[in-house]
């Protein structure tokens, strides 16, 4: 079966739904500041290698994380819910601390506790993005795991989670040419901290 062809229940779609607009949005904060972040760093005295750094460190903390978080899940430390909302909740607020350093006043701190500070929030997001995808696949397992299309259920949650990818540097640009940098940070780290009430109000008493 494909993406077009899977057959689900209403309470089933609901649930797929809610779960893959968390993937979208958690995914979008990767790759928000591409378009706007090298300019902003250059005029701050920060080196391009220092840049592309500040881009990687964020995936090389959620690729640390995902193996750390799986082991948890599988001794059954932590809930999948309860990782996957906390997860979301610390990539957000660090996403939306990331904007913040546009009112670090180049004066008084040097270029080294810029970086620091960039360095420190992009780890923390990127550990609570790494969180979030790890415990939101093993939701998908639970949730469907009796269903014959579990793998093509699969398959979507990872096209979103790529188009998420995809999605973030466009909207970053518009976001930053209409606002601040500041508010293209904290808007998309709003929606996905409010986000978190749909899977706790609708998935909280099926999955474990």
């Amino acid at each position: 079966a494909d993406m077009f062809s899977i057959v689900l229940t209403p309470a089933q779609w609901r649930k797929l739904m809610i779960l893959a607009f968390g993937s979208l949005v958690n995914n979008i904060t990767y790759g928000l500041l591409a378009p706007f972040f090298p300019s902003v760093a250059r005029e701050r005295g920060v080196s391009e290698w220092h840049v592309g750094l500040i881009f990687g460190v964020f995936a090389l903390a959620a690729f640390a994380t995902a193996p750390y978080a799986g082991i948890a899940l599988q001794k059954k430390r932590c809930p999948r819910l309860h990782m996957m909302i906390f997860g979301m909740v610390l990539n957000a607020v660090f996403t939306a601390a990331f904007g913040m350093l546009e009112f670090v006043d180049q004066d008084k701190h040097s270029v080294f506790w810029y970086l620091v500070l960039a360095y420190s929030v992009r780890v923390m997001a990127g550990i609570g993005c790494g969180l979030t995808d790890t415990s939101l696949y093993a939701l998908i397992a639970k949730t469907f795991g009796g269903h014959v299309q579990l793998p093509a259920l699969m398959g979507t949650m990872e096209s979103v989670c790529g188009l998420g990818v995809v999605v973030a540097p466009a909207l970053g640009g518009l976001l930053y040419d209409t606002t601040s940098f500041s508010l293209t940070m904290i808007l998309p780290s709003a929606v996905l901290a409010g986000y978190v009430v749909l899977p706790w109000y609708y998935l909280r008493e099926t999955v474990p």
